[in-house]
């Protein structure tokens, strides 16, 4: 449903980006984490690379990069263990 969606327009609604493409980027880039194979998701996996190109989204990660660096050198980043 979402790739036939994202295959007519822009945005989830057409020309106007809106809250919904920032959690529909935060899905797709927890199912890529995740290791699942989105190749197929043409349309999907261009709009997530649209909204990587976004000013406030580009700020928004160099944010997040620069807080987990901090936590690094302070020995306080939490990872999850290995699933075994």
């Amino acid at each position: 449903m979402i790739e036939e969606r994202l295959a007519t327009g822009a945005w989830w609604y057409g020309d106007l980006w809106s809250a919904m493409d920032a959690y529909l980027s935060w899905v797709f880039w927890r199912v890529e984490c995740a290791g699942f194979d989105v190749a197929s998701y043409r349309h999907f996996t261009h709009h997530v690379r649209a909204m990587e190109q976004r000013p406030a989204v580009i700020r928004a990660l160099e944010r997040e990069a620069g807080a987990t660096r901090q936590l690094e050198a302070e020995g306080m980043i939490f990872t999850l263990p290995p699933v075994l």
